[in-house]
């Protein structure tokens, strides 16, 4: 038993040793780093400078900027270690830096020092909000984008002085309604805590017009029908009115009657099909047309950033089927699709 406690103790005296002597290993190789002769810092590798090496470089707690092997007290921008990109000032990488910043052509969202790929929306930027997509300024954006409980119509992805030009969003109704033309999907959100709508509650797919007829911009629902004719003797369920004559409602039917869906029409449901008007499932334009009251915010605008939630996909309705003429998610009892 003595000779096990015995083999047991040196075991452990050797590993602390190791782990002694990896541990000064590794501080003497931080140290050994970066090297001063003459006012210059050089970077050292395997005790030689390296005249090779650009890139971030760790002395004691700050990470540096190496260029050709010396310390470029000069470099401010971005630089890529290991898959990251991190925003380098006056040679020192910056964690508390939170800005945009301007590398290349491009402008590039910088969060604790470290560039966010993961930023899609609205930021602001001295007295400027500018539309991000996948971290980078999106200078293509035209269109309306929430930000901060207001909504505001950027051009060439910004809009400046934009505290000037707030847009009425309604806050009082329990939803925004956000449109968007370029994937035929609706988001609808729900408030957060503070009272913003911020939180994505549930996604449509939808149609949307044919060649930009449906409208961008900000607008509150001011009417609503159980039954509209539509353009081209058509008539569609639960609409509800956006702005001029541009409305939320069902894919048409050709009279005031459930069974006589223009399935056609329905098989186009997530490409754009419309007149202008904002084409829905009967049970998802139901859900706008109940839930949604008069005065509730829509935003129509062209996606840059993907669609928010997943887009949904809508059943396709085959000309043999017997029970074409009905909307599939009708949640009217004489639905064949219930049966």
């Amino acid at each position: 038993m003595k000779n096990t406690y015995q083999k047991i103790l040196a075991i452990i005296l050797l590993l602390s040793v190791l782990l002694g002597a990896f541990s000064t290993a590794s501080f003497a190789s931080e140290k050994d780093s970066l090297k001063k002769e003459s006012n210059t810092w050089y970077y050292m590798q395997d005790g030689e400078k390296d005249s090779s090496y650009t890139g971030l470089v760790k002395y004691y707690d700050t990470w540096y900027y190496v260029k050709d092997g010396v310390l470029d007290w000069s470099y401010t921008g971005l630089t890529k270690y290991y898959g990251t990109w991190y925003y380098v000032y006056g040679g020192i990488l910056r964690w508390d830096t939170n800005t945009l910043v301007k590398y290349g052509d491009d402008w590039y969202v910088v969060s604790g020092g470290v560039v966010d790929f993961g930023y899609n929306g609205a930021y602001v930027y001295g007295d400027t909000l500018n539309a991000i997509d996948g971290g980078v300024w999106n200078k293509n954006y035209n269109g309306p984008i929430y930000y901060d409980g207001n909504a505001y119509t950027l051009t060439n992805g910004t809009l400046y002085s934009y505290y000037l030009h707030p847009q009425a969003v309604n806050h009082n109704a329990p939803y925004l309604i956000a449109v968007d033309r370029t994937n035929n999907c609706i988001t609808v959100y729900a408030k957060d805590n503070s009272g913003k709508f911020t939180v994505p509650d549930r996604a449509f797919v939808c149609s949307v017009g044919t060649d930009g007829l449906t409208p961008v911009g900000v607008f509150n629902t001011p009417a609503k029908y159980r039954w509209k004719e539509l353009r081209g003797n058509v008539h569609g369920q639960y609409s509800t009115r956006i702005v001029g004559k541009v409305l939320f409602h069902s894919v048409p039917y050709s009279k005031q009657d459930n069974s006589t869906l223009l399935y056609r029409s329905y098989n186009k449901l997530g490409s754009a099909a419309s007149h202008g008007c904002v084409r829905l499932t009967t049970a998802d334009a139901k859900w706008i047309y109940d839930c949604c009251p008069l005065g509730t915010t829509v935003m129509i605008y062209d996606s840059w950033g993907g669609t928010v939630l997943p887009k949904p996909s809508a059943v396709k309705i085959s000309a043999s089927d017997g029970r074409r003429g009905w909307d599939p998610t009708d949640p009217d009892p004489a639905n064949p699709w219930r049966r």
